[in-house]
């Protein structure tokens, strides 16, 4: 398709919206996934090419779909999400989105995370077991 092959003019990428323009997760678990949207929506009269990736490439954050040809007036999403390894960290990983292929931008992100813990209480946890146990 041409019309994402060429150039965007100044005044197109005034009309291209996203959002939001950076996102932070909170606080989030330790092998838990944790998604947002990502949208875009184009405001000109012809198709663009959305690119999202991983800047730093950490295998942590996973992007679908990678890229998406938008129509005119047309709103998509992306899908961002965040499984975090480690815990006890800040973590702050930035996507990239690329329009046509030439404007490169960057969508901060960022979590703090923790370790997942079951507190029971010693009063009220009851284990039974079948009688052919």
């Amino acid at each position: 398709m041409k019309e994402v092959e060429s150039e965007v003019s100044p005044q197109e990428l005034q009309r291209i919206s996203v959002g939001p323009s950076q996102y932070d997760f909170g606080q989030v678990f330790v092998r838990s996934e944790n998604t947002f949207s990502f949208s875009v929506f184009n405001g000109n009269t012809k198709h663009i090419l959305v690119e999202l990736f991983n800047v730093e490439g950490d295998p942590q954050m996973l992007i679908t779909p990678a890229a998406q040809i938008i129509p005119p007036s047309v709103m998509v999403s992306f899908e961002i999400t965040f499984t975090p390894r480690e815990s006890n960290q800040r973590v702050n990983l930035t996507v990239g989105y690329k329009v046509n292929g030439a404007h490169e931008f960057k969508l901060p992100t960022r979590a703090d995370t923790k370790p997942c813990e079951l507190k029971a209480d010693r009063n009220i946890l009851n284990f039974k077991f079948h009688d052919n146990s």
